[in-house]
C-alpha cells in the first residue's frame, strides 16, 4: 500500500459510494488552457485478419475430398461524417450531461502549417525534462530537442476551443474521430474543474515528467473518441484507418511516451472511472486531477487518495552546480527504465510500487549528474528497483537503515 500524504474524506466517501454501486506546467488553479492545448487521436493497433484458407480433409475410405470454401462478404466501409451537429449528437449520448446543444459548432479548417508557429516548442519538450532523460540514458546526448519538438508540432491535427482542424492528409474516417475529440473538449468546458486540488498537491504534480493536469481533459476526449472509433469499426471501418504514429527516426521513444501519456494512459484511466462510477467519477477527475503517474496507472490508488510521500532531496557534492530545480521521477520514469529489462506488465507492476521521490540534476567536473532518493512501498520492491537500475547501467543501492528506500546516481559527460 502506498503511504498517504493527506486525505480528503468527503471526496473519498463519494468515490467509495459510487464504487459500491457500480459493477464493474502552468496555472495551478485554472489548469491547462484548452484554447491552446493541441490534441490528436489516440493510437489503435491493426487487427490481423483471422480468415483461414479452405482446407482439404483426407478420408481413410474415400479419395480426398475438398471441403467447400466459405465465401466471406467484406462489409463496405462507412462514409466519414463531417457534420459537427451529427457528431455532437454522438457526444451528447456518450459524455454524460455535458453535451453541445448550446455550443457554437463552427469548425475552422486550416491549411497545413497554418498558425502552427503559435505552437511553442517548449510545450512539447521541456528543457529540464530533456536534461533528465539525457542523464538517465533515455535520450542520447546528441539528440536535438528543438527538432524533436518541431516533429510533434507537425503532427498536431486539431485544437480547441473554438475548434480548428488542420489538414494533415489523414484518412477521412480518422479525421472524423479527431473532430469528435475536439468537440468533446468543447462540451467538457462546462465541467467543474480543480475545485479539490490544493496548492501542495498541484506542486507535487508539476514536478513529474508527464502532463498530469491534462489527463482528465485529453483522457476523456480520447475516451469518447475511442467509443466513436469502435462504432465506425462495427460499421465496417478498418482498424488501421485510425493509427497515428508520433515516432520518427530522430525521436526518442521516451518522448513519444510522454506525448502519449495524457491521451493513451489518460484514456484508459478515464474509461475505467466511467465504467466504475459513470459521469460522477469522470467529474471527480476534472475536479481533482491525478497528481502522480502512479494514480493514472492504478485507479485504486487515485480513488483511495494514495498520495506521494515527501522525500527529502539528496545532497549534491560540494562545489557542484545544480542545473534545475528538484524534480520527481515518478512511476512513469521508473517504468521506462524498467522496460529495458522487464516486460511492460512487469515494469508497470514495479512502477506502481513507487511511493515518492526527489531528484536533483547538477554539473560537476564537466559532467551532468543526477542524484535521486526513491521511496518504495516495501523492501522487496526496493531490491527489485535496484536490480532494474543496475540492468539499465545506473548506479543504485538500498539506503542503509531504510530498507524501502533507494539511492540512484548517474553521470554523463556534459553535452556540448
Amino acid at each position: 500500500m502506498v503511504r498517504s500524504q493527506s486525505a480528503k474524506a468527503h471526496i473519498l466517501a463519494v468515490a467509495l459510494a459510487l464504487l459500491a454501486a457500480a459493477c464493474t506546467g502552468s496555472g495551478v488553479s485554472d489548469g491547462p488552457d484548452l484554447a491552446n492545448s493541441p490534441s490528436t487521436a489516440v493510437q489503435s493497433t491493426t487487427v490481423p485478419s483471422t480468415t483461414q484458407p479452405s482446407t482439404t480433409v483426407p478420408s481413410t475410405t474415400q479419395p480426398p475430398t475438398t471441403l467447400p470454401s466459405t465465401t466471406t462478404t467484406t462489409k463496405p466501409e462507412p462514409v466519414a461524417e463531417t457534420d459537427p451537429a451529427v457528431l455532437a449528437e454522438f457526444i451528447g449520448a456518450n459524455n454524460g450531461e455535458y453535451d453541445l446543444e448550446e455550443a457554437e459548432l463552427t469548425v475552422r479548417e486550416l491549411e497545413p502549417q497554418e498558425n502552427k508557429e503559435n505552437l511553442r516548442t517548449e510545450q512539447f519538450v521541456d528543457q529540464a525534462q530533456w536534461t533528465l532523460f539525457q542523464v538517465l540514458g533515455l535520450v542520447s546526448p546528441g539528440a536535438d530537442a528543438e527538432a524533436v519538438a518541431q516533429h510533434r508540432i507537425d503532427t498536431v491535427r486539431g485544437v480547441c476551443c473554438p475548434v480548428r482542424m488542420w489538414d494533415n492528409e489523414d484518412h477521412p474516417l480518422l479525421r472524423s474521430t479527431v473532430l469528435v475529440h475536439e468537440l468533446t473538449h468543447l462540451a467538457d468546458r462546462e465541467r467543474p474543474r480543480f475545485g479539490d486540488t490544493d496548492e501542495e498537491d498541484a506542486a507535487v504534480a508539476q514536478r513529474e515528467q508527464v502532463s498530469l493536469f491534462s489527463v482528465p481533459t485529453e483522457g476523456n476526449a480520447s475516451r469518447v473518441q475511442r467509443l466513436y472509433q469502435a462504432e465506425l469499426e462495427a460499421e465496417g471501418a478498418r482498424a488501421e484507418r485510425f493509427i497515428i504514429d508520433w515516432s520518427g527516426p530522430a525521436v526518442p521513444e521516451v518522448m513519444v511516451r510522454v506525448w502519449e501519456f495524457a491521451y493513451v494512459d489518460g484514456q484508459t484511466f478515464m474509461q475505467e472511472l466511467a465504467e466504475r462510477g459513470g459521469d460522477e467519477l469522470v467529474d471527480l477527475a476534472f475536479q481533482r486531477p491525478p497528481i502522480s503517474s502512479e494514480q493514472v496507472y492504478d485507479v485504486d490508488a487515485y480513488l483511495n487518495e494514495e498520495f506521494p510521500i515527501v522525500v527529502e532531496p539528496p545532497q549534491i557534492p560540494a562545489g557542484a552546480t545544480q542545473l534545475e530545480p528538484s524534480l520527481t521521477l515518478g512511476s512513469f520514469v521508473l517504468q521506462m527504465l524498467a522496460e529495458q529489462s522487464l516486460t511492460p506488465e512487469e515494469a508497470q507492476s514495479l512502477a506502481t510500487s513507487w511511493a515518492g521521490d526527489t531528484a536533483i540534476l547538477y554539473e560537476d567536473n564537466g559532467q551532468w549528474c543526477i542524484d535521486a532518493t526513491i521511496a518504495m512501498d516495501n523492501p522487496g520492491a526496493a531490491l527489485d528497483l535496484v536490480i532494474v537500475l543496475d540492468a539499465a547501467g545506473i548506479e543504485a543501492g538500498v539506503v542503509a537503515g531504510e530498507a524501502d528506500t533507494v539511492d540512484l546516481n548517474n553521470c554523463i559527460p556534459a553535452p556540448s
